[in-house]
């Protein structure tokens, strides 16, 4: 059973596990989370879509409008649906549900501009993982308050991960600590 101990630095979460002490990067577990969901939906998993209610008009510079007119089968891929909506503009019409509607325009906007500045290229697949990589750049940042609920299911669905002590971009996301390495540390053995 998680125990939640609380958070250090606005950025660290500590939690206790049996003889186990986690520190975890609320930052990077969640990013790893959202990588590897976005990966499976984009490996063909079914995806739960959200219709939204209200689409959302997204207007862009003519650069961008062809930048997003170029990556929308890879988006539409993961669940990002949006369609042509008069000049230099599009509608979003559906999102993923595992990131919900208030994040949806930040990660399109997210995309547009990696692919300006050459951080998304290559093949459809290259595109793909670089848009997914894109879309994790919402996860909680450094700062943000996570709740004890909040932070167990963080830690919860981090371990369901194929490889939770990484994030996508390597860095990582646990440094786990034993009682018999803290024990040692204090001379208690």
């Amino acid at each position: 059973i998680l125990q939640h101990i609380g958070r250090i630095f606005g950025l660290y979460i500590l939690v206790q596990e049996n003889e186990m002490f986690y520190i975890v990067d609320q930052h990077a577990a969640q990013e790893k989370i959202l990588y590897e969901k976005f990966r499976k939906i984009a490996d063909g998993k079914k995806s739960e879509i959200q219709d939204l209610l209200i689409p959302i008009n997204i207007d862009l510079s003519p650069k961008e409008f062809d930048i997003l007119s170029g990556l929308k089968d890879n988006l539409e891929k993961l669940g990002f649906y949006i369609e042509e909506f008069g000049k230099n503009s599009f509608v979003l019409k559906s999102v993923p549900v595992i990131i919900g509607d208030k994040s949806a325009t930040n990660i399109i906007i997210e995309v547009i501009g990696n692919k300006k500045i050459g951080n998304i290229s290559g093949t459809s697949e290259k595109i793909l993982n670089d848009i997914i990589k894109s879309a994790c750049s919402t996860a909680i940042k450094s700062g943000d308050k996570v709740s004890e609920p909040e932070a167990i299911k963080l830690l919860e669905e981090l371990f369901e991960c194929d490889n939770p002590y990484t994030c996508p971009h390597g860095r990582p996301t646990i440094v786990k600590i034993t009682k018999n390495e803290l024990d040692k540390k204090f001379q208690r053995l």
